[in-house]
């Protein structure tokens, strides 16, 4: 299962003060996955509850529990069809 952050992510970072380096440091999640997740890219459980924990924050607060109907509705806005079989 994947979450996704919503903006929350990236000021509960700045109110504590953090880089991305330092939120890694702290929370044990790699750079890159803290950068993408706040950029919209999914992330694992797992990661979203390491940053939660490191941010003193609750899960709901900060991430999405991604869904297709959900990812559906982002392929809707961005205009992707799927193709037909």
């Amino acid at each position: 299962m994947k979450v996704k952050a919503n903006k929350r992510l990236m000021i509960a970072r700045a109110e504590h003060g953090y880089t991305i380096k330092e939120l890694s440091s702290v929370s044990g999640v790699p750079t890159a996955t803290i950068s993408r997740a706040e950029n919209g890219q999914p992330l694992s459980v797992k990661s979203a509850g390491k940053l939660c924990r490191a941010l003193d924050e609750v899960f709901t607060d900060l991430f999405e529990v991604e869904t297709n109907n959900i990812i559906e509705e982002e392929k809707h806005e961005q205009g992707i069809k799927e193709p037909r079989a």
